[in-house]
């Protein structure tokens, strides 16, 4: 969320998260964090 607040998003998994909450508003933060949180556990 720090990121978010800051203005720093990743813009690819953005995108994802928009096409996955199938351009629900409410959902796009959701899958966003999902994405990202699926991201750092892979680093």
């Amino acid at each position: 969320m720090k990121e978010l607040n800051e203005g720093i998003k990743d813009e690819e998994l953005w995108h994802q998260a928009e096409q996955l909450a199938g351009g629900v508003k409410s959902l796009i933060l959701v899958k966003y964090l999902q994405l990202r949180a699926e991201s750092i556990a892979k680093q």
